[in-house]
């Protein structure tokens, strides 16, 4: 037995007269009203960012004229700017993008976050180094094993 199941129209019919007045299709009407449309390139550096393609982020953070932006989302493209050079590697530009931040008053969190990474940032530099310098001292000592040890 299979139960009775009552359908409703997925789309408004009222919707339609206005469809059909249009002279083109409805794939047509969504390119030209969506793809077409302005894009809002803050949301999409960010969605972009969020999905974890950095380096198009970035493109896109670049591309946004600061002038059009609230002090606020300034102080954001600063910080995700910071975020994209440190994911890639690019530790001193990300850097400079959190020293902008670290006197930002509104929003106050932000100049606290930007202080606790110019501090991982630092600390990581630092591990590197020291790193660097004790592989420098293992392959002094192992050349100096392999000299004692030769016949």
């Amino acid at each position: 037995i299979t139960p009775e199941v009552e359908t409703t129209p997925v789309a408004d019919e009222s919707a339609l007269p206005a469809m059909e007045a249009v002279d083109q299709s409805p794939v047509d009407w969504i390119h030209q009203t969506a793809v077409d449309a302005p894009v809002d390139r803050l949301a999409l550096a960010d969605n972009l960012y969020a999905a974890g393609q950095t380096t198009t982020a970035l493109d896109v953070y670049a591309e946004i004229d600061p002038q059009t932006l609230s002090a606020r989302s300034r102080h954001w493209v600063d910080m995700q700017l910071a975020g994209c050079y440190r994911r890639l590697g690019d530790v001193d530009e990300a850097a400079k993008h959190y020293r902008k931040l670290v006197t930002v008053e509104d929003p106050e969190w932000m100049a606290g976050v930007a202080r606790w990474w110019l501090i991982v940032l630092d600390k990581r530099k630092s591990a590197l180094r020291q790193s660097a310098q004790l592989d420098a001292t293992i392959q002094q000592l192992e050349e100096q094993v392999h000299e004692q040890i030769k016949p």
